[in-house]
């Protein structure tokens, strides 16, 4: 049978939940960007309500995957629904109009055009992926993260045995544009040079393209690249430093949060990251910092209590190690109330206070654990700059990091808004490094988990340099 109008559908329908949850909660101020991310979007909002939904029927003994698809189905057809008949004033916009017409017009063309391509990659976990059938609790006690089943089960709804594997590269499409959006509309250039603006931003997407890691992972069945659309997104949504959030954009970025948290087994230390490197500025009112963390905390606390009970005897992936991540952010959480409260500029040192602890300690493990670590570290760094894997990807961004670093100190200048990036870029590749402590050593090739988890936060580094070049020719 041709599923061709299954994938269609599918994407269509991911589309429309993505578009109509970010227009109602966010508005209507960017809308290319708002097109750009809606099935990424769109696949967060389904997976995150059904994992919610399906630990909540495992409780009532109601463990039946079909179900809970249906039940999902129904209430987020539904809420997509109100929300457009909420938002229904915006359609006075005419290029609101134009958006809503044009983009599933393009949005099917290439839909068409990656499942007429049939090219996927099945290896490793992804066959746990493909696999609907499987309950949640039984994934996750093997280490998986439940993410990657809700999207076998929205495929599932059509047929038992289909998967809609145009997913995969549509995703890693919407990175590439999300890059280029987040370099060329960022909001602090002040528009003149368009044109070496919009040269630049193309420049560095196809940097990453030209990355054969980029391509592999494209069509991989995994969540790498939609995992690094959440990132990417919240961060470049939080450099705004906004004095106050609304109460829709505050449930926008604890949903991204969320949903960061479920793609990944790490997700949580990832989210804790996204906090403390760009929730944590002077400017920010106090209690509305606080409403997103404590809402964040509840979330992630329930989450940690459902990981206990299946992950109860992983050794890998240890129960105990997600509580004690989560109840040292917790004490800080609290600490930091009394503390900031009474020094607020202690707040611009945390991100170097986070870097600072996090290399301590990697330093430390490889004191304590020397043949184990150097293992791990030498072939991570092996595969990030072997040519067959990244090409000259990682080599230029090094080389255009250090243009960035020599302009900024030629110019006397010291920290920009956008350092952010960079520092939470590098914080990352220090909790690859310590994460191999707890797992067996990384190993050289394609399929390597530290090779894989890099193209998380990758996508930060072109930003940065990106906004950085742009802020230069710009004055």
């Amino acid at each position: 049978m041709n599923t061709a109008l299954y994938d269609i559908i599918g994407i269509l329908l991911l589309f429309i939940l993505g578009f109509s949850y970010s227009i109602f909660f966010m508005g209507d101020k960017r809308l290319f960007r708002t097109s750009v991310v809606s099935v990424p979007l769109g696949l967060g909002v389904w997976s995150v309500l059904w994992i919610v939904l399906n630990i909540f029927m495992s409780l009532i003994g109601l463990e039946d995957n079909y179900y809970v698809s249906v039940a999902v189905f129904c209430i987020l057809l539904s809420v997509s629904i109100y929300f457009f008949y909420i938002s229904r004033g915006i359609f006075r916009n005419r290029k609101f109009k134009y958006t809503l017409i044009i983009s599933p017009i393009i949005l099917l063309l290439i839909t068409i055009f990656f499942h007429n391509l049939r090219t996927s990659i099945i290896f490793g976990d992804s066959y746990a992926f493909i696999t609907w059938s499987y309950e949640l609790k039984d994934l996750v006690s093997r280490g998986l993260p439940g993410f990657g089943l809700s999207v076998s089960n929205l495929s599932a709804l059509f047929l038992p045995d289909y998967y809609n594997y145009s997913i995969h590269p549509i995703i890693s499409l919407s990175l590439l544009l999300l890059i280029f959006d987040s370099i060329y509309n960022y909001r602090s250039l002040n528009g003149k040079n368009n044109y070496i603006k919009f040269a630049l931003s193309v420049l560095l997407v196809f940097l990453v393209l030209s990355a054969n890691n980029f391509i592999w992972q494209a069509f991989y069945v995994n969540q790498h690249n939609l995992t690094a659309i959440f990132i990417l997104l919240l961060s470049i949504f939080l450099l705004e430093k906004k004095k106050e959030y609304s109460i829709g954009e505050k449930i926008y970025i604890v949903g991204l949060l969320t949903a960061i948290t479920t793609i990944r087994m790490e997700g949580m230390l990832l989210s804790f990251g996204l906090i403390l490197f760009f929730l944590y500025y002077e400017t920010l009112n106090f209690s509305v910092r606080r409403s997103i963390v404590s809402a964040y905390l509840v979330i992630s606390g329930f989450y940690v209590l459902f990981l206990s009970s299946v992950l109860w005897g992983n050794e890998l992936f240890s129960a105990k190690k997600y509580g004690a991540v989560w109840i040292l952010f917790f004490i800080f959480f609290l600490t930091e109330n009394i503390i900031f409260r009474k020094y607020p500029k202690l707040m611009e040192f945390i991100k170097f206070a986070a870097l600072g602890a996090s290399f301590s300690f990697l330093l430390f493990l490889i004191i304590i654990n020397y043949g184990h670590m150097t293992e791990s570290i030498g072939n991570f760094a092996s595969n990030t700059f072997n040519q067959i894997l990244w090409g000259l990807t990682n080599y230029v961004l090094i080389i255009l990091s250090l243009l960035v670093i020599a302009f900024r100190i030629k110019r006397k200048e010291s920290i920009a808004e956008s350092d952010a990036l960079f520092y939470y870029f590098i914080c990352c590749i220090i909790l690859i490094l310590v994460l191999s402590n707890f797992r067996p050593p990384y190993k050289p090739g394609w399929p390597d988990s530290g090779n894989r988890m890099l193209l998380h936060f990758l996508p930060l580094l072109p930003v940065w340099i990106g906004i950085e070049l742009n802020r230069f020719f710009e004055k």
